[in-house]
């Protein structure tokens, strides 16, 4: 039972944070394909830890025959996103374009009012069509790939941090392990989702920037395909420039480390690896103790950065002749924002 209540707890905590991220995009944040992107991973991974199809039914509570159906049906709408409105009337507007907002309701007559119409404001605040007249008509007109494909320097330096951080946890990824590390279904395709495309010719861009940056290495080896790495990147928590690379690393950081834990538990191994605690001080706002905190998290920080650079300088002088294990420390700061009690 407690195992049940730490699943719940976990997917609402997760669900909880992706709400505030999504957020941040105001209308034209995009979550219907959270679902399948969520159930396709889960089951991903439990076929990836030996969990097999009959166990997986039993956990989803369905038979074998339906289990291999909701698969096969996750795959094939994640591959074949045409199904949404978004991309169909992306799709007609590309094709058909310039449109009137007229047209584009009759086109979909079937389809919700509101799904329409956030798929259009969606699409014109992405730069993916425009429109010239007052919201809720007007003429819709396709924007080409190369215009925008254009972004101002902070979103793609913001961009490039996050597949920096990506490369570097994972130790070094193929492109194609990139795109599916960042949800990218490399099955789709630029007919049937030219959003999804054009993220994937987004990432690729990427790549050649951190690579021409020198960020990036890239191990080109005959008869397979080359592997992108990133072996070191600084930047903080509270760098707005490069936030959500920060998040996902501290997220996915967190992540590992209670992966290893119960691997660690399962297989009966010392879980000394991976190690953490979490620590509650009930303190007022003018209470010396507080000082004390800041200045312990601060003495920790500048600690830990001297640490790094002493073994950056050390590894870059004398590159390690054997094998080199990744140790890995990461803590979070959070100060009151509620009363305790």
């Amino acid at each position: 039972m407690i195992n049940d209540l730490l699943v719940d707890a976990l997917v609402v905590q997760t669900a909880r944070l992706v709400a505030h991220v999504v957020n941040r995009q105001g209308e034209v944040g995009l979550i219907g394909h959270l679902p399948e992107l969520f159930q396709k991973g889960l089951m991903d991974e439990l076929a990836r830890l030996g969990v097999n199809q009959r166990v997986q039914a039993a956990r989803w509570d369905r038979s074998l025959r339906s289990i291999n159906a909701q698969a096969n049906g996750v795959t094939k709408r994640m591959a074949a996103r045409e199904q949404t409105v978004l991309q169909r009337v992306h799709r007609f507007i590309t094709n058909e374009g310039p449109v009137t907002r007229q047209a584009i309701a009759v086109k979909f007559s079937n389809a919700d009012e509101k799904v329409l119409a956030s798929s259009l404001l969606w699409l014109v605040e992405r730069g993916l069509v425009t429109r010239a007249g007052p919201r809720g008509q007007g003429v819709f007109r396709a924007v080409a790939q190369a215009a925008t494909d254009q972004a101002d320097e902070a979103e793609l330096d913001a961009a490039a941090a996050l597949l920096a951080v990506t490369l570097h946890n994972a130790g070094g990824l193929a492109r194609e392990a990139v795109e599916h590390r960042l949800g990218v279904d490399r099955r789709s395709d630029a007919q049937t989702d030219p959003v999804r495309e054009r993220r994937r010719t987004r990432i690729g861009q990427l790549l050649d920037r951190l690579t021409a940056q020198g960020k990036v290495t890239v191990d080109a080896v005959a008869g397979r395909a080359a592997r992108f790495t990133c072996d070191r990147y600084h930047f903080g928590f509270n760098d707005s420039q490069r936030f959500e690379a920060a998040l996902f690393d501290h997220f996915e950081t967190m992540t590992n480390a209670f992966v290893h834990r119960l691997q660690a538990e399962l297989s009966g191994e010392t879980a000394g690896r991976s190690t953490g605690s979490t620590y509650h001080l009930d303190l007022q706002a003018d209470d010396p103790y507080a000082d004390r905190l800041a200045e312990l998290v601060a003495d920790f920080q500048r600690r830990l950065t001297g640490l790094r650079a002493e073994v950056d300088a050390r590894n870059d002088a004398e590159p390690p002749s054997g094998p080199v294990h990744r140790q890995t420390v990461y803590f979070g700061w959070l100060r009151g924002t509620h009363p305790a009690g």
